[in-house]
């Protein structure tokens, strides 16, 4: 992950995705939540090598791995951005993993710091 400063037109890295640690493939672009915090994903990687969840601080220059998808229930893979709701918690989808191996809809409360499950595609109501 890499900041880019349009004013002195120089581009400094923040992150380095490393496999196993923190996730890899980063997919998509960063989400801004009402908290100031940027919120992204990536596709592999992580303690399941089935992707992360990650946040990043900007006041601090903080990035951590908020959660790790293990490849079974609570999906793998994930893609795509957030969106925020009117309720405060973001949302976002995986490609695989879930009851039927067709991706999860999930919600993350950075409030609480929880991920949890909302919906396992089936192939009728998603793929």
């Amino acid at each position: 992950m890499y900041e880019y400063d349009y004013v002195s037109n120089t581009i400094t890295k923040l992150v380095d995705f490393l496999g196993t640690s923190n996730g890899s493939f980063p997919y998509d672009e960063l989400f801004e939540a009402s908290n100031g915090k940027l919120y992204g994903l990536t596709y592999e990687g992580g303690t399941s090598n089935a992707g992360t969840l990650f946040e990043y601080d900007i006041a601090t220059n903080t990035h951590t791995v908020k959660f790790n998808f293990d490849g079974g229930i609570n999906g793998s893979n994930p893609k795509g951005k957030f969106m925020e709701s009117s309720n405060g918690k973001l949302y976002a989808y995986t490609s695989f993993g879930g009851a039927f191996n067709k991706g999860v809809l999930f919600e993350y409360d950075f409030v609480n710091d929880i991920v949890t499950k909302k919906l396992d595609f089936d192939g009728v109501n998603g793929v």
